[in-house]
């Protein structure tokens, strides 16, 4: 049972973390009834260049203060689409955890 409770957490901190992925990203963008998912691109679908990029790192670390401050060189190559920038993330706040 402990483990399911567990599962459920980790279910749960993934959607908030989406959430606030995709929430950022409609900031950006300033459509705040956009349809962005997991699987919409930055670039090629949401017309992101180098000044939203920046402007969503900023968005993604007022939103998710856990994460600190976000290196964007590291962040660049999971920033092709929603879905993975929200890995990278995850990844983050896994490893900020230990």
């Amino acid at each position: 049972m402990r483990a399911h409770a567990d599962d459920t957490h980790a279910d749960d901190t993934s959607g908030d973390l989406i959430s606030a992925v995709v929430q950022a990203v409609r900031r950006v963008i300033d459509d705040p009834v956009a349809e962005v998912g997991t699987d919409s691109l930055l670039r090629e679908d949401l017309g992101f260049d180098s000044v939203l990029i920046m402007q969503l790192k900023y968005r993604v670390e007022q939103a998710v203060p856990e994460l600190g401050e976000l290196s964007l060189p590291d962040m660049v190559d999971s920033m092709t689409s929603v879905g993975s920038l929200v890995a990278y993330l995850r990844d983050r706040l896994v490893k900020a955890a230990v």
